[in-house]
């Protein structure tokens, strides 16, 4: 009798965990639907008149702010504009990533730094990103000290960055361009990290996707500018205090959308959360925007729109500033490439 009982116990205990493991890892992948096409909203609500503006905190300390524009481009596409400016940015707190290191290596150097990032993604007729550029100022620098370039060719995305030739960095180390490619598909959204979103398409609970993020800011060392593909999900309902630079707060209820490494990766960090966005139900506003940088946590918040006009009003978005380089175009598939490194002699 004793071993009947025993038996039973072993067989539902192993019940219990195929359970768990179907339930927790096998489902998610059959369940994660299609991406939303955020940049098709975004395109569509980003008219003329309306560039988004949020201030942006580190650990809760003010830190400065950032704006975007959607503009026409050729051949019936868009571009999408962005400039983050970061006042007194903490230069010893950016980690292991390459700017922090370049930072750190000029002559002339400070541990609070003003650093401003132009970014240009470019669309194409149905809104799928065909390429970008993203330009990294530091200081009174009047050229980019970083710049990161991407374009699209076929099932290919072709990478580059490179490094100011006028910038005095004192440790030869530090490589100052590098080009190398990576599989791409349209079917898994690109997007810039550190680069706040403007609207999103209707969502609903448990909804769930994944993307692809780059960010200039947290290029690291090893020059991969790309991380693997994150899980976004729509985790639940939230009531919030949107804080617009109104005289009183907003009470909102948004959807709250919880970003993290893919749960198929089999990582023990799977479960860390990487960012989160709050996102308004009744039109699909992004309020909120926080992810996890360094081990600090970079806020975005989203201005009132009068605040946001005024804002956007003083940023000429036309200006040659603005168009330093050709657009990225849909090119021939390129052949397989291997990083191509060059230090600095």
């Amino acid at each position: 009798m004793g071993n009947r009982t025993f038996n039973l116990m072993v067989v539902a205990f192993w019940l219990a965990t195929m359970s768990w493991l179907i339930v927790e890892k096998v489902l998610p992948e059959y369940r994660r639907g299609e991406p939303p096409d955020f940049r098709a909203v975004q395109r569509a609500k980003q008219v003329e008149d309306q560039a988004p503006c949020w201030n942006i905190s580190w650990d809760n300390t003010d830190l400065g702010w950032a704006a975007s524009k959607m503009v026409p481009g050729p051949a019936d596409g868009a571009e999408l504009r962005t400039r983050i400016q970061l006042t007194r940015l903490p230069a010893q707190q950016l980690g292991q990533s390459l700017l922090r290191r370049l930072l750190t290596s000029m002559v002339v150097r400070d541990q609070n730094v003003n650093v401003r990032v132009d970014s240009r993604m470019q669309l194409n007729e149905a809104s799928r990103v065909r390429g970008f550029q993203s330009h990294v100022y530091v200081g009174d620098l009047s050229s980019p000290l970083l710049n990161l370039d991407g374009r699209v060719q076929g099932p290919k995305l072709k990478l580059s960055f490179n490094v100011s030739q006028s910038v005095p960095v004192a440790i030869s180390a530090i490589p100052l361009k590098a080009e190398w490619t990576v599989p791409f598909s349209d079917q898994v959204p690109l997007d810039d990290s550190t680069a706040p979103r403007g609207f999103m398409p209707p969502l609903k609970l448990n909804q769930s996707w994944k993307e692809r993020v780059y960010s200039p800011l947290r290029l690291s060392n090893n020059l991969l500018g790309l991380t693997d593909e994150v899980e976004a999900k729509v985790e639940r309902e939230e009531t919030i205090l949107w804080d617009a630079g109104l005289p009183r707060l907003q009470v909102e209820k948004c959807w709250l959308v919880v970003y993290r490494q893919d749960s198929g990766a089999g990582s023990e960090s799977a479960d860390k959360p990487l960012g989160w966005m709050w996102v308004r139900i009744s039109d699909g506003m992004v309020l909120w925007q926080q992810l996890n940088m360094f081990g600090a946590r970079l806020k975005f918040v989203r201005m009132h729109s009068a605040a946001a006009a005024e804002r956007s009003k003083a940023l000429d978005w036309d200006s040659a500033a603005w168009s330093e380089e050709k657009p990225a175009t849909t090119e021939p598939t390129p052949q397989e490439t291997s990083p191509k490194k060059s230090d600095k002699k």
